[in-house]
């Protein structure tokens, strides 16, 4: 008995040491993992440019989308479109991280034309483990058609413009980086180098909107330059009434209205197009592209 009484006082001053030493050290368990929050209602989460890492949400109910969500059951980390569904009052949604087998799964339509190519790229990314580039104006695009008229439709994606090194001269062309289509009218951002933009010679960034039901209408504004060998999230929403609305991040950087529209199939193309006389233009990256159309 007494011996057995020496060995739990013994088992209590030990245990009572190891508290007082991992008080002195301040050391606490690890804590658990922070998950970003998830975007609010009403459309897609800004999140401004950025070096890179994963971070921004869409609506982070669970729920199918057009593109593969990826399996983390082998322990990598779960991919930006995993769970990733239609904002509220929307209808269709689709989504792309490039992250996947195909890596461009998912997509209505893929055109690589001569020399041309739809690339994965992993030496430039913004959620792990890649993102697309094209090359030769390659693209690759999405739509739905659906019974129910268009209303609005939202795109929002992950843009990564390379730096052009030595001179470059001007060009009175463009360059396209994505078109919105609903129909016969379609809004492009697109970039030039000395071509005419609301009536000026403009060098950089602009959005042309474009409806040809007959005679074509055209409405151009200009925008502010996307940074460079930097992720910047570009959204663009576009309402049947004709308002268009641009942000960066979070910032808004153009509101008008133009070219209303009517139709039952929404869709969009991204990649770099080059048209006649087109500006040098360095690689341009893409990544976590949404899309989402509301009808009614």
């Amino acid at each position: 008995m007494a011996a057995r009484a020496s060995i739990a006082l013994l088992v209590s001053f030990l245990s009572g040491a190891v508290a007082i030493l991992a008080a002195c050290t301040g050391e606490e368990p690890p804590p658990a993992s922070a998950t970003p929050s998830d975007g609010g209602a009403g459309g897609f989460d800004a999140t401004g440019a950025d070096t890179g890492g994963p971070s921004g949400q869409i609506d982070g109910s669970a729920g199918p989308t057009d593109a593969g969500a990826g399996d983390a059951s082998d322990g990598a980390p779960p991919r930006f479109c995993a769970g990733k569904s239609a904002p509220p009052g929307f209808a269709d949604f689709f989504c792309a991280d490039f992250d996947g087998v195909p890596f461009d799964e998912g997509f209505t339509t893929k055109y690589t034309p001569d020399g041309g190519a739809l690339e994965r790229t992993t030496s430039v990314l913004y959620s792990p483990p890649a993102s697309l580039t094209n090359r030769n104006n390659a693209f690759a695009g999405w739509s739905k058609a659906a019974g129910m008229a268009v209303a609005e439709v939202e795109l929002a994606l992950r843009i990564n413009p390379a730096t052009v090194g030595g001179a470059v001269p001007p060009a009175t062309g463009s360059t396209k980086i994505f078109v919105v289509n609903a129909n016969t009218a379609r809004v492009e951002l697109r970039y030039t180098r000395g071509g005419t933009v609301e009536g000026v010679e403009h060098a950089g960034y602009y959005i042309s909107a474009v409806n040809c039901p007959g005679p074509c209408a055209l409405a151009e504004r200009k925008l502010p330059a996307l940074p460079l060998d930097v992720w910047t999230e570009v959204t663009v929403s576009w309402t049947k009434a004709g308002a268009i609305k641009v942000s960066y991040g979070a910032a808004s950087v153009l509101a008008f209205n133009a070219l209303a529209f009517t139709s039952t199939t929404a869709a969009f193309e991204l990649g770099v197009i080059r048209l006649s006389d087109s500006p040098t233009i360095g690689r341009v990256a893409f990544d976590d592209v949404r899309f989402a159309v509301r009808r009614e």
